[in-house]
């Protein structure tokens, strides 16, 4: 595989309906016209197929965590660093839920891709859990 190269593999996303409701309502606070986001912790189980990725728990975003001024998703380093040592703390992985405006779809953009290659490099350093995703809702 060349270096930079993407894999792609299937992955299954499990959440409890309580979970999903908490998420949808937390991160399309500003929609349809701006991004909001959340860390989340999640534990991973290879399958022959792939991965599942179960979400544990939301780390919500409360007061100065994220920039409300912007458009686009902006974390603070506070929020950043409580979420890693959440992550130490308790011993899973975690990884960042975004909604995109509406309109927009889920693909990511440049920018996601810097955010994900910024925390994909962040966030281990923080446990012996190394995984890392990245989530779009749209």
């Amino acid at each position: 595989m060349a270096i930079g190269q993407k894999v792609k593999q299937r992955a299954t996303l499990r959440i409890t309906g309580a979970l999903r409701e908490r998420l949808e309502s937390l991160i399309f606070v500003r929609y349809p016209d701006k991004e909001w986001a959340t860390y989340f912790l999640f534990g991973t189980h290879r399958t022959p197929d792939g991965i599942v990725i179960t979400v544990i728990d939301l780390i919500d975003p409360k007061g100065d965590d994220l920039d409300s001024t912007a458009a686009i998703v902006r974390f603070t380093e506070p929020y950043s660093l409580k979420a890693a040592l959440e992550k130490q703390k308790r011993g899973l992985c975690v990884g960042v839920i975004h909604s995109h405006p509406q309109g927009y779809g889920v693909g990511p953009s440049p920018l996601d891709d810097d955010m994900d290659s910024y925390y994909r490099d962040y966030f281990p350093a923080f446990g012996k859990e190394a995984a890392y995703f990245s989530l779009i809702f749209s």
